[in-house]
């Protein structure tokens, strides 16, 4: 029997007991996970004030939240936390190292022109939609040696990036899960399938505008008139980009690489999780540190290029750009409702998105 450890990893805190026979082999192994919370509470009083409860509503909040099972009250080791303020230092540090450099602002987007960028006005994005999620995008099939085709959820995208220095720090805001890279060996068949999951996903009541997808390598018109299964066209595909674009190939086989969260089938990407055998056949670095290892080289890293194949566009489009991430809709009557809009349960006014063009993958 082994002494129960109280394992620490990222994200997860909780105490494991197993047992082993004389020849090693595990015979029980069971455990409970546990969330760690302190004995003072801090919270925002206002715009620019924070305060601390007092004594006897702290040990209120204490009570009821420890009702739990998963929940229990620490008080902070001094002697660890001598030791990690030390590691903190070298952190801080670690975090301010400059892996690379911006030329310009790289815009945040979901659905282009949705306005959700920070820096950028909405006119940026409209006709583009995100310029550093499409490269979020390249950057994982950069890593990735073997990969075709990259394929990110838009809702794993997080904030813009300015020009100007790019650090360690910025790779974390921009990309602040703790996901890893998955690769998936897809037909294009099933390429299209789960383009179509994760888009209806973000069109459905209850669903997260979060599952539109972006790409490299990969590029497509949609309507999103259509029904589910005919709202993808005109699919090319460019493998590692580092050819000629072409029609993809619904019956041959390609290697995509993606994160481990959607490559289980979560926010809408079931086909990935239906694909025969793991899911997940390859577990690859972290997302983030794609991000860096692609620029770690003093890499430039600017807008991605804007050229497009010709398409037969419908009379006035709304939105103009595809293999670009999805944007929140903004909330009922918080601006004014734009001209084309539809109602969107749960996401108030939005702007009707009828085609967009295939001006990703680079």
């Amino acid at each position: 029997m082994v002494t129960p450890p109280v394992l620490y990893m990222p994200g997860n805190t909780g105490k494991l007991d197993v047992r082993f026979d004389a020849d090693g082999v595990v015979t029980q192994c069971s455990g409970h996970p546990y969330l760690p919370i302190g004995t003072t509470f801090t919270y925002a009083y206002n715009g620019s004030e924070d305060r601390t409860l007092d004594a006897v509503d702290a040990f209120t909040v204490t009570q009821q939240l420890t009702a739990d099972d998963d929940v229990v009250s620490t008080v902070a080791d001094s002697n660890s936390a001598a030791i990690l303020a030390g590691y903190d230092q070298v952190a801080d540090v670690l975090r301010q190292t400059v892996i690379g450099t911006i030329s310009e602002d790289l815009c945040l987007e979901r659905i282009p022109g949705q306005g959700r960028s920070s820096i950028c006005d909405v006119s940026d994005t409209t006709v583009h939609g995100s310029d550093i999620s499409n490269i979020v995008a390249k950057a994982f099939m950069t890593i990735t040696p073997t990969a075709d085709i990259a394929i990110q959820n838009g809702g794993g995208v997080r904030v813009d990036v300015a020009s100007g220095d790019y650090t360690i720090a910025d790779a974390y805001s921009l990309l602040p899960f703790a996901n890893t890279m998955a690769t998936l060996e897809m037909t294009g068949q099933q390429i299209k399938n789960v383009l179509e999951d994760a888009f209806d996903y973000a069109l459905s009541e209850g669903g997260s505008t979060g599952s539109y997808p972006y790409a490299s390598g990969l590029r497509f018109d949609v309507d999103a008139s259509q029904a589910k299964g005919s709202r993808f066209s005109n699919l090319e595909v460019n493998s590692r980009v580092a050819g000629d674009w072409g029609a993809l190939d619904l019956a041959a086989t390609y290697t995509v690489v993606t994160n481990n969260y959607i490559a289980a089938g979560q926010d809408g990407y079931t086909t990935f999780a239906e694909i025969t055998g793991m899911p997940m056949s390859i577990l690859l670095p972290s997302m983030r540190k794609a991000s860096w290892t692609t620029s770690s080289s003093s890499v430039t890293l600017a807008k991605p290029s804007t050229s497009c194949p010709s398409v037969n566009t419908p009379p006035n489009p709304i939105l103009a750009r595809t293999a670009a991430i999805t944007a929140v809709a903004a909330a009922p009557g918080s601006e004014p409702e734009p001209a084309g809009s539809a109602i969107h349960p749960n996401r108030g006014h939005w702007p009707l998105f009828v085609v967009s063009y295939p001006c990703v993958g680079g």
